[in-house]
């Protein structure tokens, strides 16, 4: 059974109506090993509607949006052995963009809808224990929140509510690990969220900690916080506002800055 190191743990932080212009902030490290080739979010020639950073080793992402307002992120279960041979957790992560609907998460892997939003789909239901390595997958919109975890041996289910949810390869919640425990404790001292705000959750090292440390750096050089990414929706709810950081998180301010607006009542404007 092999299990990552728990320093080498992807962050992704949900801020649901936290703060009052924003009513969803995520903000995303991604822990990989600097060899594995990236691209950073452009909207995709293969799936226009999404705009998204690429893993070029697979084609899926880890954190996308998409125009109809939609954003998904995830990392990981490093808790569950990994499998070789299974689907991609990325490319899962692209059927909920293209799903278009936070709330249908539970009837698209039920098999009532396909990936497409069509009713009548001939796809059987997803069985993510036996298909997908352990994730924890958050889909959100203006209307719902939603976490899906696999756990290796089950599928769960759970609709967020307001507040901060703190997400890490060792589970979900403010204290379930000590990265959790230092986010949640520095989270208390954020009141504008603004990038360099934020940043202050995904680029700190708690010296002498490393287990606690958000950005992650291996000597070894097989693991460690290769980018970051933010995304905030706007008060109305009618785009993201997006930042990407190419590098380790320590590395210095974000250097991509992007708004996805969204459509309005299908136009193609």
């Amino acid at each position: 059974m092999h299990l990552h190191n728990e320093a080498n743990m992807c962050t992704l932080i949900v801020l649901k109506d936290v703060f009052e212009k924003y009513p969803l902030v995520v903000a995303s490290n991604r822990d990989e090993n600097p060899k594995r080739p990236s691209a950073p979010p452009l909207f995709w020639f293969d799936d226009p509607e999404i705009y998204a950073p690429r893993d070029l080793v697979r084609g899926g992402t880890w954190i996308g949006v998409n125009r109809q307002g939609v954003i998904a992120a995830l990392t990981n279960l490093d808790t569950v052995a990994h499998r070789r041979g299974c689907k991609s957790r990325g490319q899962l992560l692209v059927e909920m963009l293209d799903l278009g609907a936070a709330d249908q998460v539970d009837r698209l892997l039920a098999g009532d809808i396909d990936n497409v939003g069509e009713f009548g789909s001939t796809r059987e239901p997803y069985n993510l224990p036996v298909e997908y390595n352990g994730l924890n997958l958050v889909v959100a919109d203006s209307e719902c929140c939603t976490l899906l975890v696999n756990d290796g041996n089950s599928t769960k289910i759970t609709r967020l509510g307001s507040g901060a949810h703190i997400i890490t390869g060792y589970g979900v919640g403010p204290d379930h690990a000590p990265r959790a425990s230092e986010i949640t404790r520095r989270l208390r001292d954020i009141k504008d969220p603004s990038p360099e705000g934020l940043d202050k959750l995904l680029n700190f090292h708690a010296d002498g900690r490393p287990e606690a440390a958000a950005c992650v750096h291996d000597p070894n050089e097989y693991h460690k916080t290769i980018s970051s990414m933010i995304v905030r929706a706007d008060r109305n709810w009618t785009r993201f506002e997006t930042w990407f950081r190419a590098g380790p998180a320590c590395s210095g301010p974000f250097d991509e800055r992007f708004d996805v607006e969204f459509r309005k009542n299908g136009s193609e404007s």
